[in-house]
Order: C-alpha cells, then sequence, then structure tokens
C-alpha cells in the first residue's frame, strides 16, 4: 500500500512525514528507510520527514546513511531543528556500543 501512495504521493512532504512516521512508531524503520529514504529531498520536503527518518537510522542502527542525511538536513537554514540535528549527528558519531548505550537510555 504505502510503495502505491509513494508512486502517486512520494513527492508530498506530508505523505512522506505520516509514512515515516507510521512505519517507525510501528517498529518497522528499515522498512521507513527503504520506503521514504529514496523520495526524501530536504529542500522540498521539509524537516518532519527527515527527522522521522533519522530517528529510523538511529534505531536500524544505520549510522552511515543517518549522518549523510543529517549533513543533508544541515545545510538548509532550519534553525528550529538544528540543536536536534546537532544530537542526531553527535549520536551517529558515537561507536557502536556507545551508540547502542544511549539509545537504550533514551528509549
Amino acid at each position: 500500500v504505502y510503495e502505491r501512495i509513494l508512486r502517486t504521493a512520494g513527492h508530498e512532504s506530508l505523505a512522506l512525514q505520516e509514512i515515516s512516521g507510521h512505519l517507525g512508531e510501528t517498529g518497522y524503520f528499515q522498512e521507513a528507510l527503504d520506503l521514504v529514504y529514496p523520495f526524501y529531498d530536504p529542500d522540498r520536503h521539509g524537516p518532519m520527514p527527515g527527522l522521522n527518518l533519522l530517528k529510523a537510522c538511529a534505531d536500524a542502527g544505520d549510522a552511515e546513511r543517518g549522518r549523510d542525511l543529517v549533513q543533508k538536513m544541515l545545510r538548509q537554514d532550519w534553525p528550529q531543528v538544528r540543536t536536534v540535528l546537532i544530537k542526531f549527528r553527535d549520536g551517529f558519531d558515537q561507536p557502536p556500543d556507545e551508540r547502542l548505550a544511549a539509545n537504550h537510555v533514551n528509549n
């Protein structure tokens, strides 16, 4: 169903936000990344779908994709989410064992 929606509405920020949010909330982190990440363009879709994808990266343990996404998002002029983006960046830069421990404490 989500694939079909994305084929017709993948350009819509709200569609990306809702799908990535729902998949993340229900524990389908990798699926959120596989389905929504290819459509997401920070300049076009704004910060909200990206924040959902960053959370999915953290929960899926995909630090490489998370670092890449944080860098793309930090290039935008989004002062309202800059602090959150920096926290994500710092978390993705931690060694895997520390990142897992921090993620466990935050959840």
